[in-house]
């Protein structure tokens, strides 16, 4: 926690400022470009330079279409592909993770997500915090925030579940061409080393540096 408090200081300061200027690339880092499915939009981000894997796929749960999410996953080559499938999915504690992930639901024209205002992210962290609790892990939320990013609002939350792991989660929500998107970077890892220390506060800068370009204006057909 000790690390992380001094960062989240800076990360809340850089935030506040409104200039246009790109973010400085954080160290470790390269950037990427990904083209969401259904003319979304593009995405150019940084992401760690040991992800050097990426793939995609469409995440169904047993109502079908109406409930997937198609998923976009950076992670490094040397660690298990993993591809989550069904309505319950589980994390095997014995499994190395390092991974970034892109989610937004496969249907777009089911949402009609409209309100890109400060106002929807303080209904969407209040939502959040309500599952979080019932969850039971409340005291395992270290961080949250709304952030404006690139003239673009994003709900922030870390979680770190570490006690004899190492197990982080790093979660961005906003919403692009009216559907609403996540980004989030999960580690699990039985050994404490300079990636675990690092991990949200990189996560965190890494976040600071997605920005959103040819955003569809249209609405999809019905």
């Amino acid at each position: 926690m000790k690390y992380l408090l001094p960062f989240v200081a800076l990360f809340l300061l850089a935030a506040c400022d409104e200039t246009k200027k790109d973010e400085p690339l954080p160290p470790h880092a390269k950037m990427v470009q990904l083209q969401l499915a259904d003319s979304l939009g593009i995405i150019t981000m940084a992401v760690p330079e040991r992800y050097d894997t990426s793939f995609s796929w469409i995440h169904y749960t047993d109502c079908g279409d109406p409930c997937a999410d198609r998923k976009y996953r950076f992670q490094p080559k040397g660690l298990r592909i993993f591809q989550e499938s069904g309505f319950y999915t589980k994390i095997s504690l014995t499994d190395t993770i390092d991974k970034f992930t892109i989610k937004h639901p496969l249907v777009i024209r089911h949402y009609r997500e409209t309100d890109t205002s400060i106002n929807a992210h303080i209904s969407y962290l209040r939502e959040q915090k309500i599952v979080i609790k019932k969850m039971g892990i409340s005291d395992k939320l270290v961080f949250d925030t709304i952030q404006k990013i690139n003239d673009r609002y994003y709900t922030i939350t870390v979680l770190n579940y570490s006690d004899s792991q190492q197990r982080k989660e790093v979660s961005a929500f906003t919403i692009i061409s009216e559907a609403p998107v996540e980004f989030k970077y999960e580690l699990l890892s039985a050994k404490k080393d300079s990636i675990t220390d690092n991990f949200i506060p990189e996560a965190l800068s890494l976040i600071k540096t997605i920005r959103i370009h040819g955003e569809r204006t249209k609405k999809p057909s019905r």
